[in-house]
């Protein structure tokens, strides 16, 4: 029986500057290098940070909230004696009030 190709996909928001796209290798993240790893799995890596992959987030209306979310708590994360959870709380609000982050 014959059965489709896999094909894995990583979103990345993380604070590195990396390309809109990339591929990963698990092999790559072996203790050692291997010439021929018995084991392989490769993936794509979609940058969602603000300013990247602007195409697929126009089009995908949760990931580009979630990209937005994100974006906000970081904002005030970067407010002196913000706390994670303060953050999060006025991320949430302002997101809701501004109407583009339905979900929550």
């Amino acid at each position: 029986m014959k059965i489709p190709a896999p094909k894995f996909i990583v979103f990345y928001n993380g604070l590195k500057q990396l390309p809109e796209t990339m591929s990963l290798k698990l092999s790559d993240s072996y203790y050692t290098s291997e010439p021929d790893p018995q084991l392989e799995l490769k993936v794509t890596m979609l940058n969602i940070n603000s300013g990247n992959n602007d195409k697929m987030l126009d089009e995908c209306k949760t990931l580009k909230e979630y990209m937005l979310y994100i974006e906000h708590i970081r904002k005030y994360l970067a407010l002196p004696e913000t706390t994670l959870e303060m953050a999060v709380e006025c991320a949430v609000t302002e997101c809701i009030k501004k109407k583009f982050c339905q979900t929550f």
